[in-house]
């Protein structure tokens, strides 16, 4: 029953064994060795005997070393280009690395099926080290002892996962080749750590380790299993059912995050409205156009939410769902990263609105900044020229002031873009005493002021309203073909209804 893997402990059928003596003086048979350490036999031989008892010596390269099967005992596997083995000792001496050359001398053995070599004594080669390369295999594959001991990767699905008295353990198989199934094993004094917590039932996982048996009684034919060396020996191919969930879990984060931001920008145009229509009561004004105003704003925000960030929200979703059905790596990956990508637009758009419905600059930083922050951008949205002087500092100017000012100036600036068709704007704002002075100018095309399709405008209405929230005056001056000047005046000290 002693297969390939039993080639590793056989003398070469054309050579003489030699003979020689251990540490303890008994007479032992010694394989032959390369002058670099490596056994070399003759798998074509179809007759292998038994070794079973035999003392022999056998040499490779180590693929696992010592300390990480076992703490206290020597438990190492050699392999070569023949087959593998493992190193079985109460206790070692000098510690054994991967890739080291070693050659042992011992009594060949098994323990529940897995050949050992009982090792008397063993010498480390100086040469140096290279590590054994990993054999690809199949499942049905390593139910063989032709692969018994030696470094092999193996891919499969795991079937099961579960814990024993001696540590942690998946099963894997591949349907589509037989029933088989494939143990992979650590214990749990397992050095460095090997956790199988990110991998779930039915993910895709491929693992490098040694292959051994545990069977406890002969033939020793059942129970396959494979011994990784450290969390690197193991990988998913494509993505876990943990990164699923984890993926989840960030989309319902930016959900629920994008949830409270609409319901903020909701509160916040509530409560704005809220104040105009107290001011609108207060000061006899048209609350009609206020209305009708606030209502645009409302369908603009709307229509942004429903087109930009549901569009990304029912985008991603979709991705997300074709990633979970998808059956190659690279579209799944290629679904998720465009979700993600979807999900960092719809967070942009979002603090886009929140700028839209309140700039932070000016909370954060002041009127003068967020004035030079708009300006700038006006500027290279529109490629017209923008000269602004200033003449007061930003501890002079109350929130309520600072907001109203900035909106009056945004609907002055947007009235040149859109009407004036004016190469340049001077924009002038100090403070005299008491009061903050806004002045507005361009060389454009003007338009009658008295008018009453230009009063009735949106845009004049809403600056003439803020002035007289804030108890100020706006005026405008212009006429056709020589500009407009707009000029607001609004006292510091304000009352405190309206702050």
């Amino acid at each position: 029953m002693i297969l390939a893997l039993f080639a590793l402990l056989l003398i070469h059928p054309q050579q003489t064994p030699t003979a020689g003596t251990d540490s303890e003086g008994q007479d032992h048979q010694r394989l032959p060795i390369t002058p670099i350490g490596i056994v070399r036999v003759d798998r074509d031989n179809d007759f292998i005997p038994d070794r079973m008892g035999d003392t022999v010596t056998v040499a490779g390269r180590a693929s696992v070393g010592t300390g990480i099967l076992h703490r206290e005992r020597l438990q190492v596997f050699l392999q070569d280009n023949s087959g593998g083995i493992e190193l079985f000792g109460r206790q070692f001496m000098d510690p054994i690395e991967v890739g080291d050359s070693v050659i042992a001398t011992g009594i060949v053995g098994q323990y529940n099926g897995l050949t050992q070599l009982n090792t008397l004594h063993y010498k480390i080669v100086e040469t140096t080290p290279s590590a054994p390369g990993s054999v690809d295999l199949t499942i049905s594959e390593t139910h063989s002892e032709r692969y018994e001991g030696m470094l092999v990767r193996v891919q499969g699905r795991i079937v099961n996962k579960r814990m024993n008295r001696g540590g942690q353990y998946i099963l894997l198989t591949q349907p589509e080749e037989s029933d088989e199934i494939l143990a992979i094993f650590v214990r749990d004094f397992h050095r460095p750590r090997v956790d199988f917590d990110d991998y779930s039932v039915g993910d895709e996982v491929r693992v490098t380790g040694t292959l051994g048996q545990y069977d406890f009684d002969p033939p020793y034919r059942e129970y396959y299993q494979i011994y990784p060396r450290d969390p690197g020996d193991i990988e998913a191919v494509g993505i876990t059912r943990s990164a699923y969930y984890r993926i989840g879990a960030v989309v319902i984060l930016l959900f629920l995050a994008s949830l409270t931001w609409v319901l903020a920008l909701r509160i916040q145009v509530k409560n704005r409205t809220k104040q105009l229509r107290e001011a609108n009561e207060k000061l006899h004004r048209l609350s009609g156009h206020l209305m009708e105003a606030q209502e645009e704003e409302r369908r603009r925000i709307s229509r942004d939410l429903h087109d930009n960030l549901g569009q990304s929200l029912t985008s991603i979703c979709i991705d997300l769902e074709r990633a979970k059905n998808a059956s190659g790596v690279r579209q799944r990956k290629t679904l998720i990263g465009r979700a993600l990508q979807g999900a960092q637009q719809g967070l942009t758009r979002i603090r886009a609105l929140a700028y839209v419905l309140r700039p932070s600059l000016i909370d954060d930083l002041g009127l003068r900044e967020a004035i030079e922050s708009y300006i700038s951008e006006f500027e290279l949205a529109t490629d017209i020229k923008v000269k602004v002087s200033f003449q007061f500092e930003n501890h002079e100017i109350p929130s309520v002031i600072s907001t109203n000012v900035y909106r009056v100036l945004q609907e002055a600036l947007n009235n040149v873009y859109k009407h004036a068709e004016a190469p340049r704007v001077t924009v002038q704002i100090r403070t005299e005493g008491d009061k903050l002075l806004l002045k507005v100018q361009d060389r454009g095309k003007g338009f009658d002021p008295d008018s009453s399709r230009t009063n009735n405008t949106l845009g004049i209405i809403g600056m003439k309203e803020r002035a007289q929230l804030l108890g100020g005056t706006l005026t405008v001056v212009s006429s056709r073909g020589r500009g407009t000047d707009i000029s607001l005046t609004v006292p510091l000290k304000q009352s405190s209804e309206i702050r």
